[in-house]
Protein backbone atom coordinates (compact mmCIF):
# COMPACT_ATOMS: atom_id res chain seq x y z
CA UNK A 1 0.00 0.00 0.00
CA UNK A 2 2.93 2.17 1.09
CA UNK A 3 4.11 1.67 -2.46
CA UNK A 4 1.61 2.29 -4.29
CA UNK A 5 1.04 5.79 -2.80
CA UNK A 6 4.49 6.64 -2.97
CA UNK A 7 4.49 5.60 -6.66
CA UNK A 8 1.46 7.52 -7.52
CA UNK A 9 2.72 10.64 -5.88
CA UNK A 10 5.53 10.27 -8.01
CA UNK A 11 8.26 10.32 -5.17
CA UNK A 12 10.23 6.58 -6.88
CA UNK A 13 13.20 8.70 -6.69
CA UNK A 14 12.35 8.69 -2.14
CA UNK A 15 11.82 5.59 -2.03
CA UNK A 16 14.48 4.61 -3.53
CA UNK A 17 16.38 6.64 -1.44
CA UNK A 18 14.83 5.07 1.78
CA UNK A 19 15.47 1.87 0.05
CA UNK A 20 19.11 2.24 -0.30
CA UNK A 21 19.23 3.29 3.24
CA UNK A 22 17.88 0.30 4.95
CA UNK A 23 19.81 -2.23 2.36
CA UNK A 24 23.13 -0.32 3.43
CA UNK A 25 22.01 -0.73 6.99
CA UNK A 26 21.19 -4.03 7.30
CA UNK A 27 24.40 -5.55 5.13
CA UNK A 28 26.72 -3.20 7.43
CA UNK A 29 25.48 -4.51 10.38
CA UNK A 30 25.91 -8.16 9.21
CA UNK A 31 29.54 -7.55 7.99
CA UNK A 32 30.47 -5.71 10.80
CA UNK A 33 29.05 -8.17 13.16
CA UNK A 34 30.89 -10.71 11.94
CA UNK A 35 34.38 -9.10 11.33
CA UNK A 36 34.30 -7.62 14.82
CA UNK A 37 33.56 -10.66 16.65
CA UNK A 38 35.42 -13.56 14.91
CA UNK A 39 38.74 -13.98 12.32
CA UNK A 40 37.64 -14.92 8.42
CA UNK A 41 38.33 -18.45 7.06
CA UNK A 42 41.33 -16.66 4.93
CA UNK A 43 42.66 -15.36 8.11
CA UNK A 44 42.48 -17.77 9.90
CA UNK A 45 45.08 -19.74 7.73
CA UNK A 46 47.32 -16.57 7.54
CA UNK A 47 49.04 -18.47 10.52
CA UNK A 48 48.23 -22.46 9.26
CA UNK A 49 47.13 -25.05 11.45
CA UNK A 50 44.26 -25.33 13.97
CA UNK A 51 42.48 -22.07 15.34
CA UNK A 52 42.36 -21.19 18.81
CA UNK A 53 38.42 -22.38 18.87
CA UNK A 54 39.19 -25.56 17.68
CA UNK A 55 41.62 -26.14 20.04
CA UNK A 56 39.46 -24.97 22.88
CA UNK A 57 36.97 -28.00 22.31
CA UNK A 58 38.45 -31.17 23.39
CA UNK A 59 38.80 -34.52 21.07
CA UNK A 60 36.21 -36.33 21.95
CA UNK A 61 37.91 -39.53 23.14
CA UNK A 62 39.07 -36.19 25.52
CA UNK A 63 42.83 -36.81 24.06
CA UNK A 64 44.83 -35.83 21.22
CA UNK A 65 45.58 -37.40 18.37
CA UNK A 66 49.45 -37.42 17.86
CA UNK A 67 49.71 -38.32 14.12
CA UNK A 68 46.72 -35.92 13.19
CA UNK A 69 47.65 -34.13 9.91
CA UNK A 70 46.32 -30.91 11.48
CA UNK A 71 49.66 -30.45 14.07
CA UNK A 72 51.50 -29.90 11.03
CA UNK A 73 51.50 -26.66 9.00
CA UNK A 74 50.62 -26.53 5.85
CA UNK A 75 51.76 -23.72 3.20
CA UNK A 76 49.87 -20.54 3.72
CA UNK A 77 50.04 -17.18 3.55
CA UNK A 78 51.95 -14.38 5.19
CA UNK A 79 50.34 -10.56 6.34
CA UNK A 80 52.66 -8.08 4.87
CA UNK A 81 50.42 -4.86 4.58
CA UNK A 82 47.44 -3.46 6.99
CA UNK A 83 44.54 -1.30 5.60
CA UNK A 84 42.74 0.00 8.34
CA UNK A 85 38.78 1.34 8.16
CA UNK A 86 37.76 3.98 10.66
CA UNK A 87 34.45 3.81 9.38
CA UNK A 88 34.12 -0.27 10.19
CA UNK A 89 36.84 0.05 13.07
CA UNK A 90 38.63 -3.68 11.77
CA UNK A 91 41.82 -4.12 10.30
CA UNK A 92 41.72 -5.78 7.11
CA UNK A 93 44.89 -7.77 6.19
CA UNK A 94 46.77 -8.54 2.68
CA UNK A 95 48.28 -11.37 2.31
CA UNK A 96 51.11 -12.11 -0.49
CA UNK A 97 53.33 -15.41 -0.53
CA UNK A 98 53.93 -18.75 1.43
CA UNK A 99 56.62 -17.41 4.53
CA UNK A 100 54.89 -16.51 7.57
CA UNK A 101 52.46 -19.46 8.83
CA UNK A 102 50.36 -18.65 12.32
CA UNK A 103 46.76 -18.76 13.49
CA UNK A 104 44.88 -16.30 14.07
CA UNK A 105 42.28 -17.12 16.47
CA UNK A 106 38.71 -17.50 15.76
CA UNK A 107 37.73 -16.78 19.00
CA UNK A 108 37.98 -13.28 20.28
CA UNK A 109 41.16 -12.17 22.66
CA UNK A 110 41.04 -10.31 25.72
CA UNK A 111 42.05 -7.17 23.48
CA UNK A 112 41.41 -7.63 20.03
CA UNK A 113 42.64 -4.19 18.70
CA UNK A 114 46.35 -5.06 20.44
CA UNK A 115 46.07 -8.58 19.09
CA UNK A 116 45.93 -7.48 15.34
CA UNK A 117 48.91 -4.93 16.32
CA UNK A 118 51.38 -7.70 17.15
CA UNK A 119 50.31 -9.72 13.87
CA UNK A 120 51.02 -6.85 11.95
CA UNK A 121 54.57 -6.09 13.79
CA UNK A 122 55.06 -9.75 13.48
CA UNK A 123 53.94 -9.79 9.97
CA UNK A 124 56.22 -6.98 8.94
CA UNK A 125 59.86 -8.77 10.68
CA UNK A 126 61.36 -5.51 10.67
CA UNK A 127 65.11 -5.37 11.62
CA UNK A 128 66.51 -2.34 13.06
CA UNK A 129 69.50 -1.00 12.02
CA UNK A 130 69.83 -3.57 9.56
CA UNK A 131 71.67 -0.82 6.93
CA UNK A 132 74.06 0.06 9.40
CA UNK A 133 75.82 -3.19 9.69
CA UNK A 134 77.10 -6.57 7.92
CA UNK A 135 74.46 -9.07 6.78
CA UNK A 136 74.12 -11.96 8.53
CA UNK A 137 76.03 -15.09 7.47
CA UNK A 138 76.28 -18.61 8.44
CA UNK A 139 79.60 -18.10 10.31
CA UNK A 140 77.68 -15.62 12.51
CA UNK A 141 75.73 -15.74 15.89
CA UNK A 142 72.02 -15.31 16.38
CA UNK A 143 71.24 -14.11 20.00
CA UNK A 144 67.49 -14.71 20.88
CA UNK A 145 66.02 -13.25 24.54
CA UNK A 146 62.52 -14.38 25.46
CA UNK A 147 61.50 -10.79 27.24
CA UNK A 148 58.85 -10.73 30.15
CA UNK A 149 58.31 -7.77 32.00
CA UNK A 150 61.52 -7.24 33.70
CA UNK A 151 62.64 -3.85 32.59
CA UNK A 152 65.77 -3.57 35.27
CA UNK A 153 67.06 -7.01 34.02
CA UNK A 154 66.30 -6.49 30.46
CA UNK A 155 68.54 -2.63 30.92
CA UNK A 156 71.16 -4.56 32.26
CA UNK A 157 71.68 -7.57 29.65
CA UNK A 158 71.52 -4.89 27.05
CA UNK A 159 74.50 -3.39 28.95
CA UNK A 160 76.29 -6.70 28.59
CA UNK A 161 75.61 -7.12 24.77
CA UNK A 162 77.17 -3.75 24.31
CA UNK A 163 80.21 -4.54 25.92
CA UNK A 164 80.63 -7.55 24.06
CA UNK A 165 83.34 -7.90 21.85
CA UNK A 166 81.95 -8.84 17.64
CA UNK A 167 78.62 -7.74 18.45
CA UNK A 168 78.48 -5.79 15.96
CA UNK A 169 77.95 -8.76 13.40
CA UNK A 170 75.61 -10.32 15.63
CA UNK A 171 71.21 -10.29 15.11
CA UNK A 172 70.30 -9.95 18.91
CA UNK A 173 65.91 -10.94 18.31
CA UNK A 174 63.66 -9.85 21.33
CA UNK A 175 60.60 -12.02 21.87
CA UNK A 176 58.45 -10.63 23.84
CA UNK A 177 55.30 -12.37 25.94
CA UNK A 178 53.94 -8.60 27.08
CA UNK A 179 53.90 -5.45 25.11
CA UNK A 180 54.75 -2.67 26.77
CA UNK A 181 56.09 1.00 25.63
CA UNK A 182 58.93 0.56 28.39
CA UNK A 183 60.19 -2.31 27.21
CA UNK A 184 59.78 -1.62 23.33
CA UNK A 185 62.25 1.73 24.24
CA UNK A 186 64.62 -0.07 25.84
CA UNK A 187 64.87 -2.71 23.09
CA UNK A 188 64.51 -0.22 19.94
CA UNK A 189 67.22 2.03 21.18
CA UNK A 190 69.52 -0.23 20.54
CA UNK A 191 72.21 1.36 18.32
CA UNK A 192 75.41 -0.92 18.15
CA UNK A 193 74.24 -4.37 16.69
CA UNK A 194 71.04 -5.51 14.22
CA UNK A 195 67.53 -5.79 16.88
CA UNK A 196 64.26 -7.71 15.81
CA UNK A 197 61.44 -7.89 17.98
CA UNK A 198 58.85 -10.78 17.81
CA UNK A 199 55.60 -10.79 20.07
CA UNK A 200 54.33 -14.66 21.31
CA UNK A 201 50.17 -13.90 19.98
CA UNK A 202 48.78 -16.25 22.32
CA UNK A 203 50.30 -14.14 25.75
CA UNK A 204 48.55 -13.80 28.84
CA UNK A 205 48.17 -10.25 27.77
CA UNK A 206 46.09 -10.61 25.01
CA UNK A 207 44.48 -13.92 26.41
CA UNK A 208 43.14 -13.40 29.94
CA UNK A 209 39.96 -14.39 30.17
CA UNK A 210 39.33 -16.97 27.15
CA UNK A 211 42.11 -19.90 26.40
CA UNK A 212 45.11 -20.26 26.71
CA UNK A 213 44.27 -17.96 29.24
CA UNK A 214 41.94 -18.97 32.07
CA UNK A 215 38.54 -19.29 30.74
CA UNK A 216 35.63 -18.39 32.60
CA UNK A 217 34.14 -22.22 32.98
CA UNK A 218 38.11 -23.54 33.49
CA UNK A 219 38.71 -25.07 36.82
CA UNK A 220 40.11 -23.48 39.44
CA UNK A 221 44.05 -24.64 39.77
CA UNK A 222 43.36 -25.01 43.84
CA UNK A 223 40.23 -27.53 43.21
CA UNK A 224 40.34 -30.63 43.91
CA UNK A 225 39.17 -33.53 41.26
CA UNK A 226 35.96 -33.88 43.28
CA UNK A 227 35.07 -30.46 43.04
CA UNK A 228 35.86 -29.90 39.68
CA UNK A 229 33.47 -32.77 38.59
CA UNK A 230 30.90 -31.32 40.93
CA UNK A 231 31.21 -27.91 39.00
CA UNK A 232 31.52 -29.10 35.65
CA UNK A 233 34.14 -26.97 34.62
CA UNK A 234 36.01 -27.58 30.95
CA UNK A 235 38.72 -29.05 31.95
CA UNK A 236 37.43 -31.49 34.99
CA UNK A 237 39.12 -34.52 33.67
CA UNK A 238 42.49 -33.50 32.88
CA UNK A 239 44.18 -32.47 35.98
CA UNK A 240 48.05 -33.37 35.77
CA UNK A 241 49.93 -36.14 37.53
CA UNK A 242 49.29 -34.10 41.11
CA UNK A 243 45.84 -33.81 40.47
CA UNK A 244 46.13 -29.98 39.79
CA UNK A 245 44.92 -27.99 37.19
CA UNK A 246 46.39 -25.63 34.53
CA UNK A 247 47.39 -22.39 35.48
CA UNK A 248 47.46 -19.98 32.50
CA UNK A 249 50.50 -17.57 33.55
CA UNK A 250 52.62 -20.91 34.25
CA UNK A 251 51.87 -22.95 30.62
CA UNK A 252 52.74 -19.60 29.18
CA UNK A 253 56.34 -19.50 29.60
CA UNK A 254 56.53 -23.19 27.54
CA UNK A 255 54.45 -22.24 24.85
CA UNK A 256 56.75 -19.08 24.07
CA UNK A 257 59.74 -20.87 24.28
CA UNK A 258 58.47 -23.42 21.43
CA UNK A 259 56.40 -20.90 19.63
CA UNK A 260 59.84 -18.81 19.47
CA UNK A 261 62.16 -21.70 18.34
CA UNK A 262 59.64 -23.11 16.12
CA UNK A 263 59.35 -19.42 14.43
CA UNK A 264 63.13 -18.07 14.36
CA UNK A 265 63.89 -21.48 12.52
CA UNK A 266 61.30 -22.28 10.58
CA UNK A 267 59.22 -18.79 9.89
CA UNK A 268 61.37 -15.94 10.02
CA UNK A 269 62.99 -14.54 6.77
CA UNK A 270 66.25 -13.70 8.44
CA UNK A 271 66.83 -17.06 10.07
CA UNK A 272 64.68 -19.76 8.20
CA UNK A 273 67.66 -20.28 6.31
CA UNK A 274 70.12 -19.90 8.54
CA UNK A 275 72.59 -22.86 9.44
CA UNK A 276 74.75 -20.96 12.28
CA UNK A 277 73.86 -21.22 15.86
CA UNK A 278 71.07 -19.37 17.84
CA UNK A 279 71.88 -18.84 21.21
CA UNK A 280 69.09 -18.64 23.79
CA UNK A 281 68.95 -16.34 26.46
CA UNK A 282 66.64 -14.98 28.90
CA UNK A 283 66.20 -11.12 30.07
CA UNK A 284 67.87 -11.91 33.02
CA UNK A 285 71.13 -13.02 32.19
CA UNK A 286 74.38 -11.47 31.72
CA UNK A 287 77.15 -11.78 29.20
CA UNK A 288 80.99 -11.15 30.17
CA UNK A 289 82.79 -8.95 26.91
CA UNK A 290 84.23 -11.78 25.30
CA UNK A 291 80.75 -14.22 25.04
CA UNK A 292 80.77 -14.27 21.35
CA UNK A 293 84.75 -14.84 21.10
CA UNK A 294 83.98 -18.19 23.31
CA UNK A 295 81.26 -19.10 21.63
CA UNK A 296 82.99 -18.90 18.20
CA UNK A 297 85.49 -21.74 19.98
CA UNK A 298 82.75 -23.61 21.33
CA UNK A 299 81.18 -23.68 17.95
CA UNK A 300 84.25 -24.46 16.20
CA UNK A 301 84.98 -27.45 18.69
CA UNK A 302 81.62 -28.68 18.12
CA UNK A 303 81.98 -28.77 14.57
CA UNK A 304 84.93 -31.19 15.32
CA UNK A 305 82.92 -33.56 16.52
CA UNK A 306 79.54 -32.85 15.22
CA UNK A 307 78.24 -36.50 15.48
CA UNK A 308 78.48 -36.47 19.35
CA UNK A 309 77.42 -32.72 20.93
CA UNK A 310 74.33 -30.88 20.36
CA UNK A 311 74.53 -27.83 21.59
CA UNK A 312 77.19 -25.14 23.01
CA UNK A 313 76.88 -23.40 26.34
CA UNK A 314 78.59 -20.47 27.68
CA UNK A 315 78.32 -21.52 31.25
CA UNK A 316 76.83 -23.54 34.14
CA UNK A 317 74.93 -22.24 36.97
CA UNK A 318 77.52 -23.64 39.42
CA UNK A 319 80.96 -22.38 37.71
CA UNK A 320 84.30 -24.59 38.70
CA UNK A 321 86.31 -21.98 40.11
CA UNK A 322 89.30 -20.43 39.86
CA UNK A 323 87.99 -18.45 36.86
CA UNK A 324 91.38 -18.14 35.91
CA UNK A 325 92.05 -21.84 35.94
CA UNK A 326 89.70 -22.92 33.95
CA UNK A 327 89.49 -19.80 31.57
CA UNK A 328 90.56 -21.49 28.71
CA UNK A 329 88.69 -25.05 29.01
CA UNK A 330 85.63 -26.86 27.97
CA UNK A 331 84.14 -30.20 28.70
CA UNK A 332 81.80 -32.44 26.97
CA UNK A 333 79.13 -34.31 29.21
CA UNK A 334 75.05 -34.89 28.78
CA UNK A 335 72.95 -31.92 28.72
CA UNK A 336 70.96 -31.19 31.72
CA UNK A 337 68.47 -28.97 32.09
CA UNK A 338 69.01 -27.94 36.20
CA UNK A 339 72.88 -27.18 34.54
CA UNK A 340 73.00 -26.13 30.99
CA UNK A 341 69.69 -24.28 30.24
CA UNK A 342 71.21 -20.93 30.74
CA UNK A 343 73.07 -19.11 27.70
CA UNK A 344 72.66 -22.63 25.30
CA UNK A 345 72.86 -22.72 21.66
CA UNK A 346 71.99 -24.82 18.96
CA UNK A 347 71.87 -25.05 14.86
CA UNK A 348 69.72 -26.49 12.44
CA UNK A 349 70.90 -29.78 12.67
CA UNK A 350 69.93 -30.09 16.19
CA UNK A 351 66.89 -28.42 15.80
CA UNK A 352 65.38 -30.97 13.36
CA UNK A 353 66.55 -33.93 15.62
CA UNK A 354 64.30 -31.79 18.44
CA UNK A 355 62.25 -31.47 15.97
CA UNK A 356 60.82 -35.46 15.65
CA UNK A 357 60.34 -35.44 18.94
CA UNK A 358 57.37 -32.26 18.96
CA UNK A 359 55.06 -35.42 20.50
CA UNK A 360 56.66 -35.99 23.46
CA UNK A 361 58.15 -32.36 24.01
CA UNK A 362 54.21 -31.35 23.91
CA UNK A 363 52.36 -33.82 25.94
CA UNK A 364 55.35 -34.32 28.57
CA UNK A 365 53.36 -32.96 31.71
CA UNK A 366 55.88 -30.55 32.84
CA UNK A 367 55.15 -26.81 32.43
CA UNK A 368 59.04 -26.33 32.48
CA UNK A 369 60.06 -25.80 28.61
CA UNK A 370 64.03 -26.95 29.85
CA UNK A 371 62.84 -30.25 31.39
CA UNK A 372 60.56 -31.13 28.69
CA UNK A 373 63.74 -30.72 26.62
CA UNK A 374 65.77 -32.90 28.93
CA UNK A 375 63.48 -35.71 28.53
CA UNK A 376 63.86 -35.87 25.12
CA UNK A 377 67.32 -37.84 25.64
CA UNK A 378 65.88 -40.61 27.70
CA UNK A 379 61.94 -41.01 26.12
CA UNK A 380 62.15 -40.04 22.69
CA UNK A 381 65.61 -39.48 21.06
CA UNK A 382 68.15 -42.62 19.93
CA UNK A 383 71.20 -41.10 21.65
CA UNK A 384 71.29 -38.62 25.30
CA UNK A 385 71.70 -34.95 24.03
CA UNK A 386 74.94 -33.57 24.65
CA UNK A 387 76.79 -30.72 25.19
CA UNK A 388 80.58 -28.72 25.37
CA UNK A 389 80.37 -26.70 27.98
CA UNK A 390 82.67 -23.37 29.15
CA UNK A 391 83.87 -24.22 32.11
CA UNK A 392 84.51 -20.59 33.24
CA UNK A 393 80.85 -18.96 32.42
CA UNK A 394 80.20 -16.20 30.36
CA UNK A 395 77.00 -15.87 30.99
CA UNK A 396 75.44 -15.49 33.86
CA UNK A 397 72.23 -15.75 36.12
CA UNK A 398 71.37 -12.36 37.61
CA UNK A 399 68.01 -12.65 37.94
CA UNK A 400 67.31 -13.39 41.70
CA UNK A 401 63.77 -11.80 41.50
CA UNK A 402 61.22 -13.43 39.15
CA UNK A 403 58.94 -16.48 38.68
CA UNK A 404 59.92 -18.53 41.46
CA UNK A 405 61.20 -15.17 43.93
CA UNK A 406 58.92 -12.28 44.60
CA UNK A 407 59.93 -10.95 48.12
CA UNK A 408 63.11 -10.13 49.87
CA UNK A 409 65.25 -9.86 46.46
CA UNK A 410 67.70 -7.30 45.21
CA UNK A 411 67.61 -6.58 41.70
CA UNK A 412 71.59 -5.49 41.47
CA UNK A 413 72.96 -7.55 44.02
CA UNK A 414 73.87 -10.60 41.52
CA UNK A 415 75.04 -7.82 39.12
CA UNK A 416 77.88 -6.37 41.69
CA UNK A 417 79.00 -10.37 42.30
CA UNK A 418 79.91 -10.73 38.67
CA UNK A 419 81.17 -7.55 37.88
CA UNK A 420 83.24 -8.52 40.61
CA UNK A 421 84.43 -11.84 38.84
CA UNK A 422 84.74 -10.08 36.16
CA UNK A 423 86.64 -6.65 36.75
CA UNK A 424 89.61 -9.37 38.87
CA UNK A 425 89.73 -11.75 35.69
CA UNK A 426 90.19 -9.12 33.14
CA UNK A 427 93.71 -10.71 32.02
CA UNK A 428 91.76 -14.41 31.52
CA UNK A 429 89.33 -13.39 28.99
CA UNK A 430 89.16 -13.62 25.40
CA UNK A 431 91.33 -16.76 25.05
CA UNK A 432 92.87 -17.30 22.14
CA UNK A 433 92.05 -21.15 22.20
CA UNK A 434 90.48 -23.48 24.30
CA UNK A 435 91.21 -26.85 25.32
CA UNK A 436 89.02 -30.23 26.52
CA UNK A 437 89.00 -31.17 30.19
CA UNK A 438 88.75 -34.72 30.20
CA UNK A 439 88.82 -35.19 34.36
CA UNK A 440 85.48 -35.38 35.22
CA UNK A 441 83.49 -32.68 36.42
CA UNK A 442 82.85 -32.70 40.07
CA UNK A 443 78.99 -32.50 40.88
CA UNK A 444 78.43 -32.80 36.88
CA UNK A 445 78.92 -37.00 36.78
CA UNK A 446 76.02 -39.39 36.43
CA UNK A 447 73.84 -36.51 34.89
CA UNK A 448 71.59 -39.53 32.29
CA UNK A 449 70.76 -41.44 35.59
CA UNK A 450 69.41 -38.61 36.80
CA UNK A 451 67.63 -38.06 33.58
CA UNK A 452 66.41 -41.19 33.49
CA UNK A 453 64.34 -40.54 36.97
CA UNK A 454 62.56 -37.57 35.35
CA UNK A 455 58.97 -37.94 35.93
CA UNK A 456 58.02 -34.29 35.34
CA UNK A 457 57.06 -31.08 37.70
CA UNK A 458 53.21 -31.48 36.17
CA UNK A 459 51.02 -28.36 35.34
CA UNK A 460 50.85 -29.50 31.91
CA UNK A 461 47.95 -32.14 32.04
CA UNK A 462 45.47 -30.28 29.37
CA UNK A 463 44.62 -31.90 25.86
CA UNK A 464 44.36 -28.30 24.82
CA UNK A 465 48.00 -27.04 25.96
CA UNK A 466 49.28 -30.11 23.81
CA UNK A 467 47.11 -29.77 20.77
CA UNK A 468 48.95 -25.53 20.85
CA UNK A 469 51.88 -26.70 21.74
CA UNK A 470 51.80 -29.49 18.66
CA UNK A 471 49.98 -26.66 16.57
CA UNK A 472 53.50 -24.50 16.47
CA UNK A 473 55.54 -26.89 14.20
CA UNK A 474 55.98 -25.85 11.13
CA UNK A 475 56.63 -29.01 8.94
Amino acid sequence: MVIRKLLKRHNIFKFLVLATIIISVVLYSRISSSQLTNFSPKEIQLRGGRSIKEIASYPKNGSVNSNSKNHSTSQTTIVTEAKVSEAKGFTQLTKTEPTWPRIIPVERSSDVSLARKLDILNAKERIFNDGAFPKLTSDDIVIVVQVHRRIHYLRLLIDSLRSMRGIERILVIFSHDYYDEELNSAVQAIDFCKVMQIFYPYSFQLYNTTFPGHSPNDCNPKWKMEQASEASCTNAKHPDQFGHYREAAITAIKHHWWWKINTIFDRLSVTRNFTGFIILVEEDHFFSPDALVVAQHLSRFKDKQSSTIDFINLGMYTPIYPFAQNSKQVVVMDWYSAKHNMGFGMNRKTWEKLKTCKNKFCTFDDYNWDWSLCILSTQCLPEQLRVVVALSPRIFHIGSCGTHQKKGCDVYKEKRRVDALLSGSTQYLFPSEMNERIAPVPGHTNLLSKIKRLKGYGGWGDPRDHELCLNFVVN
